[in-house]
């Protein structure tokens, strides 16, 4: 299993070229090339479970997403209420995600095993001690499932991964969201103007983060 320090030079170079496109639009035949080339460095679902533990200590859990989460996963990022802040993933591109070794791709679980939402990582076997939240999606809203999601993946980020810098990015007009960010402590750090063209019309980003200095569990 790769590790935060024997990721190779070529496992880094895929793993970041793919993901930081920031809450893509509909992946490219350019994009489709980077997850055949990200096929080489899959890890089974018995190593990524081993590596991502359950987290206790919240009404939630996580846990690994397996294939067959891929139906549900598509359908929360599809939905009229989550379309218009997340980027529309293919299936090939979930699960390319499922078995990269830099990637956590997590299904939000409640009590009883029911699945209301999914996350996915990025940056868990890097050296460099930054980890990005490149999505959080909820699909049962008002029931405060956000919260409690965004307190255990900091958690997880800190004391599981040990990272530094945990950071994200969220579309400006996405003001709930990034209200909540600035509420479990992410800083503004600055506004990509006009970065993303989403159904014709180009949209700004805002970048957040939380230092390990200034997580408090």
């Amino acid at each position: 299993m790769q590790t935060r320090s024997g990721v190779s030079a070529k496992g880094r170079y895929l793993t970041e070229a793919f993901p930081l496109i920031p809450e893509a639009n509909a992946l490219g035949s350019a994009d489709r090339g980077c997850l055949e080339m990200l096929g080489g460095i899959r890890l089974s679902l018995e190593e990524k479970s081993g590596l991502i533990r359950e987290v206790e200590g919240t009404p939630l859990r996580v846990r690994p997403t397996s294939e067959s989460d891929i139906d549900y996963v598509l359908e929360a990022e599809r939905n009229e209420e989550n379309r218009p802040y997340v980027g529309q993933w293919t299936q090939e591109a979930h699960v390319a995600a499922i078995g990269n070794g830099d990637m956590a791709h997590l299904i939000l679980e409640a009590p009883g095993g029911r699945r209301v939402g999914y996350a996915i990582l990025v940056g868990i076997a890097a050296a460099d001690g930054k980890l990005q939240l490149q999505r959080i999606v909820v699909t049962e809203k008002g029931e405060g499932y956000g919260r409690q999601a965004l307190q255990l993946l900091k958690r997880m980020a800190f004391s599981e991964f040990g990272a530094h810098r945990f950071w994200l990015r969220v579309r400006a007009r996405n003001q709930r969201a990034r209200r909540l960010y600035l509420s479990e402590g992410f800083v503004e750090e600055g506004t990509s103007r006009d970065s993303i063209l989403v159904d014709g019309r180009y949209e700004s980003i805002i970048t957040l983060s939380i230092l390990r200095q200034e997580y408090r569990p």
